[in-house]
C-alpha cells in the first residue's frame, strides 16, 4: 500500500502544502471578485512591491494617504469576499 510506504513526516509536509495551495486558490478567487482598481492596488503593492507613493502616481490618487486608505478598503473587501467564499 502506498500510504504505508510514505514517510509520515513527508506525508505531513504534503498535507501542509495541499492546504496552503487551497488557501491560495481561495484568496485568488476573492481578489478576482474585487473591482479592477482594487486588484491593481493589491497587485502593485504585494506582487510588484511598489511603494504607496508610486501606486498613488500610477493610479491617479491625489496622495499617498489616499492610496493607503484605498488599499485598506480593498483588503477589507477581500477579507469579506473570502469569508463569503469559505462559508458558501
Amino acid at each position: 500500500k502506498l500510504s504505508e510506504e510514505i514517510d509520515p513526516e513527508l506525508e505531513g509536509d504534503i498535507s501542509r502544502e495541499v492546504e496552503k495551495e487551497k488557501k491560495l486558490q481561495l484568496a485568488e478567487k476573492a481578489i478576482a471578485s474585487l473591482g479592477e482598481k482594487c486588484r491593481q492596488i493589491l497587485l502593485l503593492f504585494y506582487i510588484e512591491r511598489k511603494s504607496m507613493s508610486e501606486i498613488a502616481g500610477l493610479l491617479g490618487y491625489n496622495s499617498e494617504n489616499t492610496a493607503k486608505n484605498q488599499k485598506f478598503k480593498c483588503l477589507e473587501s477581500a477579507r469579506k469576499k473570502l469569508k463569503e467564499i469559505i462559508h458558501n
